[in-house]
């Protein structure tokens, strides 16, 4: 989706840094959660905060990518929701790669 995305882009005038990620939002805890389950494995998860991670770096409280320039374009490709960008992610790239190569078909 971001490529075709990018390829509409390069088709026009526009100009400047346009965001093109999936629709919706989600917490790493969210992220973690969603993958799990559209891999059908039951884990237990604890969210926890930024701040209890202790990364060495300081990370951003809210660091959502804004697409509003880029869904403001009439033409521009939609973006599905990241869910369903995940579950294509699983089913294009983890799914085949965990059969093997004799298991694939």
């Amino acid at each position: 989706h971001v490529a075709r995305a990018i390829r509409f882009l390069v088709t026009t005038d526009a100009y400047g840094t346009y965001h093109v990620v999936n629709t919706g939002s989600a917490t790493w805890y969210e992220l973690a959660a969603e993958l799990f389950r559209q891999a059908g494995l039951a884990v237990s998860l604890t969210p926890i905060t930024t701040g209890e991670y202790g990364a060495r770096a300081p990370r951003p409280a809210y660091s959502v990518l804004d697409t509003t320039k880029y869904h403001r374009m009439a033409e521009a490709p939609p973006m599905p929701p990241w869910q369903d960008g995940l579950a294509e992610y699983l089913s294009a790239v983890i799914r085949p790669a965990a059969l093997g190569p004799q298991e694939q078909g």
